[in-house]
């Protein structure tokens, strides 16, 4: 792939094509990088997706407890199980 298809892909807003680019990632959201269909298909559930833009990190916190969290183990197994996640959506990213 080259800069140009990379800028392609940005430009529009094609995911698909993202995924195929290896990348790197200088940062992670760890027991937040991974994505709701993961646990979804995990915990046998649907979670339904924000409604809308979080307004604040206070909002985003609240969606991850109400519609992530309640799904997984608590305390480290529930973490190690999202940290897994994140794992997985990185691969299917073409992070490398």
């Amino acid at each position: 792939m080259t800069k140009s298809t990379f800028i392609e892909a940005l430009h529009s807003g094609s995911i698909s094509e993202m995924q195929k680019i290896a990348k790197s990632d200088l940062h992670s959201h760890a027991g937040r990088g991974g994505s709701k269909a993961y646990i979804e298909k995990w915990a046998g559930t649907t979670i339904a997706p924000p409604r809308q833009p979080f307004a604040s990190l206070s909002e985003m916190n609240q969606w991850l407890n109400d519609h992530i969290k309640c799904h997984c183990p608590p305390g480290l197994d529930g973490y190690l199980l999202r940290l897994e996640a994140a794992f997985a959506q990185a691969a299917a990213d073409n992070v490398r």
